[in-house]
């Protein structure tokens, strides 16, 4: 039998409408099902950069690699793409001021 494992970090919800970038009032069902985000919903969870400081601080073995293609993947998303990238990464100078080694390999990776 072939069987697939993966994780998933929950960054935030959607409330009534409302995006929060923190953590669910109840944790999923055991058994719930994962779907991607559309275009929009890509678009509209990422307009706030909160989630950076989620994933910087997430403890997974490869946050730096998964904040890069968040930052990478969702910037298409936006209507101008460029502006996004470019505001992202200024929220990433300021979250990572005091490491700076560690800026320039996560900017390295969000490159397109």
């Amino acid at each position: 039998m072939l069987t697939s494992r993966f994780e998933v970090f929950i960054a935030g919800h959607v409330e009534d409408g409302v995006t929060h970038q923190y953590l669910p009032p109840r944790p999923p069902r055991v058994h719930s099902f994962v779907y991607a985000c559309d275009s929009d919903e890509t678009a509209q969870f990422t307009s706030q950069l909160d989630l950076l400081r989620l994933l910087l601080n997430s403890g997974a073995s490869h946050s730096d690699e998964i904040v890069g293609a968040c930052i990478r993947q969702t910037a298409p998303s936006h209507g101008q793409p460029a502006e996004f990238l470019a505001l992202a990464c200024r929220a990433l100078a300021v979250e990572l001021s005091a490491d700076v080694a560690r800026l320039n390999s996560i900017l390295r990776r969000v490159a397109l």
